[in-house]
């Protein structure tokens, strides 16, 4: 009898069992009918597939009440339910999923956790970025450019800090996608390491800082101009881009000299040009002038030292301070450099003593190489080292031009006039007429050659005190004749000492001619054309 009553008991409870036991034909009519109470029941099922089906439907039924349960599942052993029940939360798009979500970036499910991360960043959930950033630091290639898309996608500037790691020490598809988040994360240090992304040698990684200094806008146009001034020509060419596509570029001050300089070595400019020094230095801003002296940049530094030149007197006291405080013996014994002392000496010595690799600078040569002129043994190959230094070398030879040995002070003069220095020009003069006073016979003097090759009208006073020569002839012909080309000059002997004649070969209309020119000296000491050139030749 008891063995009777314990099979039907068993039997019993083996039905009521069955009848209990859910499938995932119940799973589909509870979604259908929208029954989220059974199917969250269903998520603790002994049979896992039953759980994973429930939480599928969860998901698509976007049932908050399901939050708190689906939650819970993250701590089962079944992967796929963990994983749906991950899935389930992303399809919420509730607030309330960002706290179980963001626990879901520890699991060690990585399928898990890219759905976690993608539906955070979907979510903008700023709270979460810390432990993405945490994440990222031991994350594989794949999950880092998850995260910092989706970091991008957050857009706050509590990402920052993880994507400028990304962006120093990433891959470089990482580095680029890095860069590119920053453009829309900012944040503080965001600007700086953009700008020094710019030397990047990927050029998807440098186009990408470039995009996103100029979305960041404002805020990095102060950073960029002050990148004008770096030592890496990448960067400044890149910033050069970036503020003239943000419309920034600065039009005065000492900003706008930097842009200048900057342009210039984009451009290669090895050969100064005139304009953009007259620019420069009439705006007279002497220190940052002084800063691009010291450039290692040849083409910003070349600049900065001709406009400086070109100030003169006026950059004299602040370059002077610079260079003292370098306390070098090379400045200080300037005082024994040839045309010593001049304001010009104090003036290139100083600005010379900035060279930024000073080894390497031609200038510390220079006032050996003058003082070499002198002597006819030394002074062919100084003539040929200072012609090669011709663009540093003007200011010491003008200085040299006055209280100098006279065979010295030729020699400078012929290097000062070819090509033309016009600054040279009135010191020049100062020696010719120094000599000239002292009576001494310049007809045959390198002075005379060097100031006829000036061809300048305010020059003439004093080439009118000086016998003429075949040189002199053929040039006051062809200032005044300006249509004819002269092709010869030849001296006709007089026998007068107070008569010089020249026959000038020229041609004209297709034909050879020659026209007979005359100077005359005055009773007061002056040799002037007599008679007087006619407006047209015959």
């Amino acid at each position: 009898m008891k063995q009777l009553i314990y099979i039907l008991l068993t039997s019993i409870t083996i039905l009521m069992l069955a009848s209990c036991s859910r499938t995932l034909d119940d799973i589909s009519k509870w979604e259908s009918t929208g029954n989220h109470l059974k199917l969250i029941e269903a998520l603790e099922d002994s049979d896992p597939s039953i759980g994973i089906a429930a939480a599928e439907a969860l998901g698509t039924l976007q049932t908050p009440e399901a939050i708190l349960p689906l939650a819970a599942c993250l701590n089962q052993t079944n992967e796929l339910l963990i994983t749906t029940a991950v899935q389930a939360l992303a399809h919420l798009e509730h607030p309330n999923t960002i706290t179980p979500l963001t626990a879901a970036l520890r699991l060690e499910q990585p399928a898990a956790q890219a759905i976690a991360i993608e539906a955070l960043g979907a979510m903008k959930a700023t709270g979460a970025i810390p432990i993405l950033g945490e994440l990222i630091s031991s994350a594989d290639a794949q999950q880092k450019m998850l995260i910092i898309t989706v970091f991008e996608e957050i857009a706050s500037p509590t990402a920052t800090p993880y994507l400028i790691d990304q962006l120093k020490q990433g891959a470089p598809a990482l580095q680029a996608a890095s860069a590119q988040a920053l453009g829309q994360t900012g944040g503080k240090g965001a600007v700086e390491a953009l700008i020094k992304t710019l030397a990047s040698d990927n050029r998807a990684t440098t186009q990408a800082a470039l995009t996103a200094l100029i979305k960041i806008g404002k805020e990095a146009v102060h950073p960029l101009i002050q990148a004008l001034r770096s030592e890496s020509q990448q960067i400044r060419n890149q910033t050069l881009t970036a503020l003239r596509k943000m419309e920034a570029v600065p039009t005065r001050g000492a900003d706008s000299i930097w842009f200048r300089l900057a342009a210039a070595a984009q451009q290669l400019k090895e050969e100064i040009e005139p304009a953009l020094i007259q620019r420069i230095a009439l705006e007279k801003w002497t220190g940052t002038l002084l800063d691009a002296a010291a450039h290692p940049n040849e083409i910003i530094r070349n600049h900065a030292v001709t406009a400086l030149e070109k100030m003169g007197k006026l950059a004299l006291d602040s370059a002077f301070e610079r260079a003292e405080a370098l306390n070098l013996s090379w400045f200080e014994e300037r005082n024994s450099w040839p045309g010593a002392p001049s304001w010009r000496i104090d003036l290139w010595g100083a600005i010379s003593a900035l060279h930024p690799t000073r080894s390497r600078s031609p200038n510390f040569q220079i006032p050996q190489l003058i003082e070499k002129l002198e002597s006819p043994e030394t002074r062919a190959n100084s003539i040929q080292t200072l012609q090669a230094y011709a663009p540093h070398a003007r200011l010491p030879l003008i200085a040299a031009l006055n209280q100098t040995p006279l065979a010295l002070a030729e020699q400078a003069a012929l290097l000062l006039s070819e090509p033309i220095q016009p600054d040279a020009l009135q010191p020049l003069m100062q020696r010719v007429t120094f000599e000239l006073d002292r009576n001494h016979s310049l007809v045959e003097s390198p002075l005379n050659e060097a100031l006829q090759r000036f061809n300048a009208p305010e020059a003439e006073e004093v080439l009118t005190r000086i016998r003429p020569n075949t040189e002199r002839a053929l040039r006051c012909f062809e200032r005044h004749f300006t249509n004819a080309r002269a092709i010869s000059a030849e001296k006709i002997e007089t026998k007068s000492q107070q008569q010089e004649r020249y026959r000038i070969g020229y041609i004209s209309t297709g034909r050879v001619e020659d026209f007979t020119l005359t100077f005359i000296y005055t009773n007061i000491g002056r040799w002037i054309i007599q008679p007087e050139l006619p407006n047209q030749l015959p």
